[in-house]
């Protein structure tokens, strides 16, 4: 369990993509949420139904996060401008 979590940490901070961190950050606090409240389950039944509200809309916030950006990748990104490219120069030596 412990490889897996640094494992999960090292793809995490070398992932470039902020909308795939993003991605992940909601589907993981849901998951951790939706224990969390299985274990309260047997305290506190109101509080474990308010955590797995929140749980589940997280999973809502995740669904429609990817349908936004499957919408942006496919209908808006391809009609904007290319960025140019501008060529490297090598330093200047004194």
């Amino acid at each position: 369990m412990r490889e897996f979590l640094r494992q999960f940490a090292a793809e995490w901070s070398g992932d470039r993509n902020q909308r795939t961190k993003l991605q992940r950050a909601y589907i993981t606090v849901a998951v951790l949420l939706s224990a969390v409240a299985g274990m309260f389950v047997l305290v506190n039944a109101d509080v474990s139904r308010v955590l797995v509200l929140v749980a589940v809309g997280l999973a809502g916030v995740y669904i429609a996060n990817a349908a936004m950006w499957l919408l942006l990748d496919s209908i808006v990104s391809p009609k904007l401008p290319k960025p140019e490219v501008k060529p490297t120069r090598a330093p200047r030596r004194k």
